[in-house]
């Protein structure tokens, strides 16, 4: 596994980590063993784990290939959080997850052929969703699937309470009124997606995004040596 020390900034939050800082991030490579490729992503407490399956042809593919029809390339994304997590934001998420990763594989490299990702959060204390694109990309990393770059993401939020911006919110020591987990692609750091969460001030976006966007080059850097790629800017 490979860890990074958390990085401090500027701030006055619960447990001594200031507004600016990151939780220690940990990539655990190759964990299930049944799958093409897997990784561990955690983040403080939060724990995602990935497995990918595949690419492999699709159901009635050979048909297809004899007949000249031109398949297409499909990715089917499951995701199962906490026993608390509601069943309608477990599909927005998997639709975000999907929408942000299919554009990022290579699919003209696998015609006719379909890959599942399967995530599972077995502990959430915020940035969930981030920790899993992370998983998620350094799983298909693993599994050998040629990407475009590699997607990384980093949560940020406002403080209910004192309402400054925050990196990284623990969802048991730091109370948010919203949140916004942000991805880049690693190595140019270009943004490619956001999921809000809450309503934030639109001035308060481009601070939120440029402090995610610094945490997430310490992430792409840990990933580099985790997944054996360059993806550090």
């Amino acid at each position: 596994a490979l860890s990074a020390m958390s990085e401090r900034v500027v701030g006055g939050r619960k447990r001594q980590r200031e507004d600016g800082a990151l939780r220690p991030p940990e990539y655990t490579m190759g964990l299930v063993s049944e799958a093409d490729g897997s990784a561990r992503f955690g983040l403080g407490a939060t724990v995602v784990t990935a497995a990918v399956r595949g690419p492999r042809l699709s159901k009635g593919s050979a048909l297809d290939a004899l007949s000249g029809v031109s398949g297409a390339f499909t990715l089917d994304v499951h995701f199962r959080g906490p026993a608390t997590m509601r069943q309608n934001e477990t599909g927005r998420w998997k639709t975000f997850l999907a929408d942000v990763l299919r554009p990022l594989i290579l699919a003209e490299r696998y015609p006719r052929s379909c890959l599942t990702l399967s995530l599972h959060c077995s502990h959430d204390d915020g940035a969930m969703l981030a920790a899993a694109v992370n998983a998620a990309a350094a799983a298909l990393v693993d599994a050998g699937v040629e990407l475009r770059g590699i997607p990384v993401a980093c949560q940020a939020g406002v403080d209910r309470d004192r309402k400054s911006l925050l990196l990284d919110p623990q969802r048991s020591t730091d109370p948010t009124s919203a949140e916004a987990t942000f991805v880049f692609v690693a190595p140019e750091m270009h943004p490619v997606a956001v999921h809000q969460s809450g309503p934030i001030d639109p001035a308060s976006l481009p601070e939120l995004e440029s402090m995610a966007q610094q945490a997430c080059v310490s992430i792409a850097n840990l990933a580099r040596h985790a997944v054996g790629v360059e993806t550090s800017a």
